[in-house]
């Protein structure tokens, strides 16, 4: 059982605190290609995950389907483009392994 940090709040509730050190509760480990690639299930995953479907609805329904590609749906799916390359190095993680 891991111990659980406290700290007393200024009008005197005793607040609990997850220790720092905890790893995540769920992870997956892929190696390929003398590389460990780590995929660590939480908000930034789930964010980029919907920002990638999102970006492929558009491209499909807007672009291909429709056949139109105006400024404003390129800067949608760059934006999107964006908001994936910030949120997946939070999610997945790559080591060297020796």
């Amino acid at each position: 059982m891991t111990e659980q940090l406290t700290a007393q709040c200024p009008c005197g509730e005793t607040i609990h605190i997850t220790d720092p050190d905890d790893g995540p509760e769920v992870e997956v480990d892929v190696v390929l290609f003398n590389r460990k690639f780590r995929f660590v299930p939480n908000v930034h995953a789930i964010l980029s995950v919907s920002a990638l479907v999102v970006m492929a609805m558009l491209i499909y329904t807007e672009m291909i389907h429709h056949g139109e590609a105006n400024p404003l749906t390129l800067a949608e799916v760059a934006h999107f483009a964006g908001w994936v390359y910030l949120e997946l190095p939070e999610a997945i993680f790559i080591e060297t392994l020796e």
